[in-house]
């Protein structure tokens, strides 16, 4: 159950293991109440911007990279929320979509997404 007035942000975590496809665009992610106007984030899940071509790799502001986490695993922000009331009977989304490379993807695990208060 989510607090009442309060903001959040939202956290794909994941890892990588012989990952393919993902470092051509980057991945669009979004966070929000349904019905609202959701947060938008854009994010290269693949980890070594080496494999990034030189001509496709944006600048800071534009697009973020994955950070380590000493657990192990990967995250990228999705995004952030406010909750204005309960979230009881409310119903939060969601997404990470990939469409305009059009290429096979794999090499992803996902351990899910956490949702943590802002304080």
């Amino acid at each position: 159950m989510l607090s009442p007035k309060t903001h959040y942000k939202a956290y794909l975590v994941y890892k990588v293991r012989n990952v393919y496809g993902f470092e051509f665009y980057p991945v669009k992610l979004s966070v929000g109440v349904v019905g609202t106007e959701g947060s938008k984030r854009a994010a290269y899940l693949e980890p070594e911007r080496d494999r990034i071509p030189i001509d496709l790799q944006p600048t800071p502001n534009d697009v973020q990279f994955p950070k380590a986490r000493v657990d192990g695993w990967l995250e990228v922000e999705m995004g952030e929320f406010f909750n204005e009331e309960c979230m009881n009977a409310g119903e939060l989304e969601m997404s990470a979509l990939e469409i305009e490379g059009g290429n096979w993807k794999g090499g992803l695990i996902f351990q899910g997404i956490e949702i943590r208060a802002i304080a």
